[in-house]
This record gives C-alpha cells, sequence and structure tokens, in this order.
C-alpha cells in the first residue's frame, strides 16, 4: 500500500511541487537518501527503471521501505502546509491547533481571540461543524477560567448557538444519507418494480428535510437538486434532470466564496453531471458543462487543480467523439493533446488517465490498427495497476485479451484469463457471467473452425448476450463493449 500511494503522490506532483521539494531536501541535513529516492520516483515515470529497483541497487544495506515511508511523510506535510496557505479551509482548522497550543501554552485570551476568528469565518463559508467545534473549545476554555465576566443568561445564549449548528449538523446529515441511499440503489443495485415505492418514500423523505426549514443553505440546495436530478434520470425524465443540472450549475457559481479553494467540490460535481450525461448520450448537452471546467482552467488556481481539470476535459471530449464513433477524428484529438502535452503520463487522475487510453485504443482499433491499440492499452493497464478495484481496469484488461483473441494469440490469452481469474475471484470478489462468457469465446480457435462452425458460433454468441441477466454490474462492465 506504501509504495502504491507513494508513487501515486509523487506522480501527482506539480511543477511547482516538485522545485519546492527539491529545494527543501537539499537544505536538509543528513544523507539525502530520501531525496535520490524521489528522483528515482520520477525517472521511473519517464519509463526508466522502477524506483524500488535502483534504490536497492544503489543502496543494497539501506531499508527501502522506511526510506520510502520518511519519503512520504516529508512530501505529505510539505503538501498538507502549502494547503494551509492556499485553502481557507485547512488554514482554519490550522487555527484551532493554534488555539489549542495557545490554551496549554496558558494564552487564554490569545486562544480565544484565535477560535472566534476562525468560527466568524466557518460561519460565513456555512461550515457548521467547524463552528460548533470552535464553540464547543470555546466554552471548555471559558469554564477552565470560572466563565469570568460571563452571565448566566450569556452561557445559556452562548450553549443555544451550539445546540443550533448541531440542530442543522443532523438535517445535513440527513440529507446526505437519503442522498447516499438513493445513489447506493441506483449504481449497485438498481430499482426493481417492488422497489419503487421505497424509492417514492426516499423522495417524501427528503422533500421533508427541505420543507423543514434548511432551503436557504447552500448544501441542502446542492444536496436537493442532486437528489432530484438522479431521480428524475431514473425515471427517464432526461430534460427534467438536465435543467436541474444547469440550477445545480448556476448555485455553485453562485456562491464561490463558499467553496474550497481551489474548488475541488465543484470540479467533482461537474464531474459527476458529465458522466450523467454520458450514460444518457447527451453529447450536445455535455458542452455547455465542458465549457464550465474550461472556465476554471483560465483562472488562477493552484497547477495541481488545473492538471486535474485539463485530464478531466480532455476525456469527456475523448468520450464525446467516441460515443459519435467517429474514430479518425479521436485519432486526431489524442494527436493534439500529444503534441500540446496537456495529457502526460503522470496520472493526477488515474480513473480519467485510464478511461481517456482505453477510448484511443478503442479508436485504433476500431481502424484496425491493432498494435497501436495494444499500446494504448497496455498504457491503460501500467496507469491502473494500483487501481484494480476500479471497473475500468477490469474492461482494459478484458479488452486488452481481446484485442490479442484478434491476433489468434491463445497461449496468452489462456495465461492471461487465469491471472485474471486469480486477482478478481475470492472474497468479496466474483467473476461475473459476462466475464465467463467473454472467456469462453476468445479461446475458441476461429482459424480452425470450417465457416459453417464458425456461424453457429456467431448464433451462440447472439444467444448468449441476449440471455444475460441485466444485472448493474454486468450492465456497467457491458458499457464498455457496446
Amino acid at each position: 500500500m506504501l509504495k502504491a500511494d507513494l508513487e501515486k503522490i509523487v506522480t501527482s506532483l506539480s511543477a511547482i511541487e516538485r522545485k519546492s521539494f527539491r529545494i527543501h531536501y537539499k537544505h536538509q541535513s543528513g544523507d539525502g537518501k530520501y531525496g535520490e529516492l524521489f528522483e528515482m520516483y520520477l525517472s521511473a515515470i519517464s519509463g526508466k527503471a522502477a524506483a524500488e529497483t535502483s534504490f536497492r541497487i544503489k543502496y543494497p544495506t539501506t531499508s527501502f521501505d522506511n526510506t520510502a515511508a520518511y519519503l512520504f511523510k516529508v512530501l505529505t506535510e510539505m503538501l498538507t502546509m502549502g494547503r494551509i496557505q492556499q485553502d481557507p479551509w485547512f488554514g482554519q482548522l490550522f487555527s484551532v491547533m493554534k488555539a489549542k497550543l495557545f490554551t496549554e501554552r496558558s494564552m487564554p485570551e490569545r486562544a480565544l481571540k484565535e477560535l472566534r476568528r476562525t468560527q466568524h469565518q466557518a460561519e460565513n463559508s456555512e461550515d457548521h461543524l467547524l463552528s460548533y467545534l470552535c464553540s464547543r473549545i470555546e466554552l471548555s476554555q471559558l469554564a477552565r477560567v470560572g466563565f469570568a465576566n460571563m452571565t448566566q443568561q450569556e452561557l445559556i445564549d452562548f450553549q443555544m448557538r451550539g445546540k443550533q449548528s448541531l440542530q442543522v449538523l443532523r438535517q445535513i446529515h440527513e440529507h446526505h444519507s437519503l442522498y447516499e441511499i438513493l445513489s447506493h440503489k441506483l449504481l449497485n443495485k438498481g430499482i426493481t418494480v417492488n422497489e419503487e415505492d421505497n424509492l417514492d418514500d426516499l423522495v417524501l423523505s427528503e422533500l421533508g428535510i427541505i420543507t423543514r426549514g434548511s432551503s436557504h443553505r447552500f448544501e441542502s440546495k446542492k444536496l436537493h437538486l442532486l437528489f432530484q436530478a438522479y431521480f428524475f434520470i431514473h425515471k427517464s425524465e432526461y430534460s427534467a434532470a438536465l435543467e436541474l443540472f444547469k440550477k445545480l450549475n448556476t448555485l455553485m457559481e453562485g456562491n464561490e466564496s463558499i467553496l474550497d479553494f481551489p474548488p475541488y467540490d465543484y470540479l467533482d460535481t461537474l464531474d459527476g453531471i458529465l458522466n450523467s450525461l454520458l450514460q444518457i448520450r447527451y453529447f450536445d448537452e455535455m458542452q455547455y458543462f465542458i465549457s464550465k471546467i474550461e472556465g476554471l482552467l483560465s483562472k488562477n488556481y493552484p497547477e495541481h487543480f488545473l492538471n486535474m481539470a485539463d485530464q478531466m476535459m480532455a476525456m469527456f471530449q475523448m468520450s464525446i467523439i467516441i460515443g459519435e464513433s467517429n474514430y479518425a477524428k479521436a485519432i486526431e484529438f489524442h494527436d493534439t493533446i500529444r503534441k500540446t502535452g496537456r495529457l502526460n503520463d503522470i496520472a493526477i487522475s488515474p480513473e480519467k488517465n485510464i478511461t481517456y487510453y482505453f477510448q484511443v485504443a478503442i479508436a485504433y482499433f476500431k481502424l484496425k490498427k491493432i498494435k497501436s491499440a495494444k499500446e494504448n492499452i497496455l498504457k491503460a493497464i501500467n496507469i491502473g495497476r494500483y487501481q484494480m478495484d476500479l471497473l475500468i481496469f477490469r474492461a482494459c484488461w478484458l479488452f486488452q485479451m481481446v484485442l490479442y483473441a484478434e491476433s489468434g494469440d491463445n497461449e496468452f490469452i489462456s495465461y492471461e484469463i487465469r491471472a485474471y481469474k486469480r486477482t478478481f475471484s475470492g472474497k468479496s470478489k466474483i467473476i461475473i457471467p459476462f466475464e465467463r462468457f467473454l472467456f469462453e469465446v476468445m479461446l475458441v480457435d476461429i482459424k480452425s473452425n470450417s465457416r459453417a462452425s464458425n456461424r453457429r458460433l456467431t448464433m451462440k454468441i447472439n444467444e448468449g448476450l441476449d440471455g444475460l441477466e441485466t444485472t448493474p454490474s454486468q450492465l456497467k462492465l457491458l458499457q464498455y463493449f457496446d
């Protein structure tokens, strides 16, 4: 786990962050081996030997695991301090820590000043959890000094404000819970006819929350629009869902002061909207929301955020082209991306990168350029080697086998099928019927069969596909093979 996480954090660093880290470790005393390991990880990105291999060869008597753990610690601390300077939310949490420190060092007035300033910022940004935390710490601090210069009524009023914060938090928690249950039903189980009544109960419960006086809060408005939009998608009322998505975007844009800096939550919301529109093949409507990502790219945000937004935009642009079956245009778009360096192999957003190269491989496959298809699907698999829980990774591995089946390489396919089954069988993992069906088809030696046998095989394949259950898990995987 540490090796995978260390690789992720190193590959996600922006140019400025790399430069800052180099300055840091070059000014530190000690042997500096963790700095060399950092450079080895960067070299591995460009195609050189794996960092662990290079380190063990150069320092055979030094523990790689200990050096990697220290490098990870230093990197996370550096990035955290950077976020404290950039993001008000990180800064507010840091202020709470300082207030605790001032209390421990017998500086109560300074602690109270820090807490009140932070609580005021939290209230302005509608961060009710942090606001309550500041209130609770301040009450504890006042109790230590015997509630000096505070009347009983003032104390009760202070306690009531804390109680109100808890009530707001409870409503927000209930709202999140309903939205999460709806999402879970739609994503993992699907909704059967018998469960429609339960779904209607969820909708009524959600409306009950929004009418209990929480409709003016940003978080409640956002959750309400998300809940209603996904409900309408389930009901196939796509136009209504699209209007709600536009209202949601307007809400996010109109509350920029409440959003984090940079606005990862807004970017994540745009990602969810675009994924939903992609599933219902609303390609033209996706352009409106892609333009919103483009708008974020024009602002003065940290490099990591801008790279993430750019990769997301490139992936969705490619998704539209592939969705419209314009494979020649897809390759042209990919060539432009490569020349401009917009999407390098540094997986800031691994799932987006994997999906992008999967789509490039599909385009090459459709154009009968099998070698190029294999090269790009291998890129996707290499990026996803630490993301095996992602469904897109399974799709990539299966597609790689399909490509080799096209070449008639049955020995390779047999080996890969065994490896695939070892990886995805066992506790909490399962090989679904579609995968078993695909394995059976790929192992057939089509070249040795007669034409009549292959015609019968084609009929059997079509019957097999028609006979597969349309469970959510199968539908999710099948969407990559439409």
